[in-house]
């Protein structure tokens, strides 16, 4: 919630009820200053959205990619557990 409500602008993070808070705004800011540098550093295939690469393999002519099938069972699985669904 924290992020969310720091990530989005003041009247939407308002309109949802979330906290306001600028210690855990100001944290979250450190969180991701310190976290930019090492995802920057990531190869693009590992942050891509798996369905964005499944469809620029299929727009290649290129059969699907085991870890892109593998990635988005993964995020798949996690909505379902967010949202409590089976």
């Amino acid at each position: 919630e924290a992020v969310t409500a720091t990530l989005l602008p003041r009247h939407l993070a308002r309109a949802f009820g979330l906290p306001e808070s600028r210690a855990s705004a100001a944290s979250v800011h450190g969180a991701l200053a310190v976290f930019a540098p090492f995802y920057r550093a990531l190869p693009p295939r590992w942050v891509a959205i798996p369905a964005r690469s499944a469809a620029a393999r299929r727009l290649a002519g290129k059969p699907p990619a085991r870890l892109d099938a593998w990635m988005e069972r993964q995020l798949f699985g996690l909505s379902r557990q967010v949202s409590g669904q089976r």
